[in-house]
């Protein structure tokens, strides 16, 4: 029920002229929570495992150059299976 002096177009509901724009919103907050589902199967390993998704820091073991610029206490590259990639 809508307080007197207030319309019912302030209310939130689907009827049959906005039903469509309501239905477009819900199949959008679907396909966006499908998207962040895969995404999270997909990356979710690397990222809870502390690994980087980025070889950025390779460069400390590949190139001479940067061995005296490498990080204080620096071992070897946090996600060894992206060497392939550089």
């Amino acid at each position: 029920m809508s307080k007197p002096g207030h319309p019912k177009s302030y209310r939130h509901t689907c009827n049959m002229a906005t039903g469509s724009t309501c239905r477009a919103k819900q199949e959008v907050v679907e396909a966006i929570s499908i998207l962040l589902l895969l995404l999270t199967v997909v990356f979710g390993p690397t990222i809870c495992s502390g690994r980087t998704l980025i070889p950025t820091d390779l460069v400390f073991d590949l190139d001479p150059l940067w061995w005296s610029l490498a990080p204080q206490g620096y071992n070897h590259p946090s996600n060894q299976l992206l060497t392939d990639q550089v």
